[in-house]
């Protein structure tokens, strides 16, 4: 216990005081930095929160130091100002911590998020401007008094470890595995600020607990808002994952009709050259119908006419068979078109139909095939 109060003192004079400031502006900055990186790269309204809130811790801690200078240099009495001052700027930062880190959990309406976050900065502001005036005047008559017992503490106070038990209770309710940084960081906020109302270690104006306190809970949240960006860049990589791999897909379907097209084309380019090839009818209808099973990978083909003297009557002509080449002039093969229909409405509507399985009168005339 010793050495934790020996660690409160040095925080609480100078030049311990400084590098408590310090180390707690370094902690926000890293914070901020990381929140504005990832919200440049994926804006998102959780990052979005994330640097209203260090933003916000960042402009109080500069205040802060910023009047530690004039009081350095004689031009300002420290106690007079600066203790209602790092109250006040104490419980924004913890208005703005409940606001970025657990309201985002309790899936509120998106109007809950704003009017809390008014709410409470407009109170703290009202009674800081209120109170600030009020303990400047009774310091002046009594230089003695020590503000980390004035009764004004006690408001402060009691509104932190307000909001702060809520805060915690609602990230243990909802305590997945992946708050317990978080829910840490809260619950060492809600201790330091416990122990300050109810064990105060006599130290004049300065809040000794909640500066112990502090410095555990920024380092914590800067450990949270780095798993949080860490976690988006993965969601990042896993969309542009698949978003690649869904164009590779597309560039391999767009390469094999290509090459389905090329392949076609060359078909009928070398069909072209067999007709001017030969004179011989029944030699161009053969090689023609080669060439076209051959360039659609089918298993069979077959060229056939019309009977002059019918509508419904055809004769093969030519045709393609990988297990045979018989002499299909004087084979004599004829079919109606009444029992294919499928060949029929292709003669009919003069365009080619593509299907996926034949159907069973194609397989009837094909197992017919003498």
């Amino acid at each position: 216990m010793s050495v934790v109060l020996d660690l409160i003192a040095q925080l609480s004079r100078p030049p311990g005081g400084l590098v408590y400031h310090l180390i707690a502006l370094f902690a926000i900055e890293a914070s901020l930095g990381m929140a504005l990186g990832q919200w440049r790269r994926v804006p998102h309204r959780r990052l979005s929160r994330l640097i209203v809130a260090f933003g916000g811790l960042l402009l109080t801690r500069g205040v802060l130091m910023a009047l530690a200078l004039p009081a350095q240099m004689g031009f300002l009495t420290f106690a007079a100002l600066a203790p209602p001052l790092e109250r006040f700027f104490d419980t924004v930062a913890v208005i703005l911590l409940c606001w970025a880190f657990v309201l985002p959990t309790l899936h509120l309406d998106v109007r809950v998020s704003p009017i809390f976050l008014l709410a409470n900065l407009s109170v703290a502001t009202a009674m800081s401007l209120v109170l600030t005036p009020l303990w400047w005047s009774v310091f002046s008559l009594d230089s003695t008094l020590d503000y980390s017992r004035h009764w004004q503490v006690i408001l402060w106070e009691c509104w932190q470890i307000l909001l702060l038990g809520l805060a915690c209770s609602v990230l243990i309710r909802r305590e997945t595995g992946k708050q317990d940084m978080l829910l840490g960081a809260f619950a060492c906020l809600l201790g330091g600020h416990l122990l300050q109302l109810l064990y105060n270690p006599g130290f004049p104006h300065i809040a000794a607990w909640e500066r112990l306190a502090t410095l555990v809970a920024y380092p914590l949240l800067t450990v949270v808002v780095y798993r949080s960006v860490h976690a988006e860049l993965d969601a990042d990589r896993e969309v542009l994952r698949s978003e690649l791999s869904a164009y590779v897909q597309e560039l391999q379907t767009i390469s094999k009709g290509s090459l389905r097209q090329k392949q076609e084309f060359s078909t009928l380019l070398e069909t072209a050259k067999m007709v001017n090839a030969s004179l011989d009818l029944a030699e161009v209808l053969q090689r023609t119908v080669d060439s076209i099973a051959l360039g659609a990978n089918a298993d069979y083909g077959v060229i056939a006419l019309l009977e002059p003297s019918s509508d419904d009557w055809m004769r093969v002509l030519a045709g393609y068979d990988p297990l045979g080449r018989p002499d299909w002039e004087a084979s004599d093969i004829h079919f109606s078109l009444s029992r294919h229909r499928l060949i029929e409405h292709a003669i009919r509507r003069r365009r080619q139909i593509i299907f996926q399985e034949a159907p069973e009168d194609v397989k009837t005339m094909v197992r017919a095939r003498p």
